[in-house]
C-alpha cells in the first residue's frame, strides 16, 4: 500500500509499479539471516521482475530530487547480486528452499533504473561495460555456465513523469531503454 503520508518519490514509484503490474515485486530481502546483529541485515532489493522462465531482473530504482547517484546505485545492486550468489552457493547451510525459482535462475539481470534526469552529469558507460563483462565471467566460472549475470543502467523513456496513471506507468516500464551516457 502507498500511504498518503509517504512523500518519497522513489518509494511511491516502487509501490505503484508493483500495484500496476503483474510479475513485479518490491523489497526483496537481500541479507535476511546472513548478518545477524549487523546493520546490513535489513537490506532489500527495490524491485524484482520475472522476465521469462529462468530470467529475473533485480533493480535498484532511483527517482526524485533526493535520489542517490547512479554510481552508488550500481554498487548497491552489484552488492545485492553478490549476496544472491552467496545465498545460491550456500543454500543448504542457509536452509533455503531448494525449489526456489529465483535461486534456480539461469539469467539474472542487475539494473539501475530511473528517469533520464538521474544520469545528468555522469559518464558511466565505461563502468556499465566493465561490470557487465566481469559479472558474466564471474557467473560463468562460478556456476559452470548454469547462470549468467548481467549489469546495465536503464532509463525510463524521455516522456516519463511521475506520478502518472497505471496505464502510463506500464507503458513507461515497457519502454525502458539502456541509458546512453554520451
Amino acid at each position: 500500500n502507498i500511504s498518503d503520508r509517504n512523500v518519497s518519490t522513489e518509494k511511491t514509484l516502487e509501490k505503484a509499479i508493483v500495484n500496476a503490474t503483474d510479475g513485479w515485486v518490491n523489497q526483496i530481502p537481500a541479507a535476511s539471516g546472513l548478518l545477524r546483529k549487523y546493520e546490513e541485515r535489513q537490506r532489500s532489493v527495490d524491485l524484482g521482475h520475472k522476465v521469462a522462465p529462468g530470467h529475473y531482473e533485480l533493480i535498484e530504482l532511483k527517482a526524485g530530487a533526493n535520489a542517490d547517484t547512479p554510481l552508488r546505485a550500481a554498487f548497491q545492486i552489484v552488492k545485492y547480486g553478490v549476496l544472491y550468489c552467496f545465498a545460491r552457493l550456500h543454500r543448504g547451510v542457509l536452509e533455503l528452499p531448494p525449489a526456489s525459482p529465483l535461486l534456480n535462475a539461469t539469467m539474472l539481470s542487475l539494473k539501475v533504473l530511473g528517469p533520464i534526469s538521474i544520469y545528468q552529469g555522469y559518464r558511466l558507460g565505461w563502468l556499465a561495460k566493465e561490470l557487465d563483462t566481469a559479472l558474466r565471467l564471474f557467473s560463468r566460472t562460478t556456476f559452470d555456465g548454469e547462470l549468467e549475470i548481467r549489469f546495465s543502467f536503464e532509463s525510463f523513456p524521455p516522456e516519463f513523469n511521475w506520478p502518472c496513471s497505471d496505464n502510463d506507468l506500464r507503458f513507461m516500464l515497457e519502454g525502458r531503454i539502456p541509458h546512453n551516457f554520451t
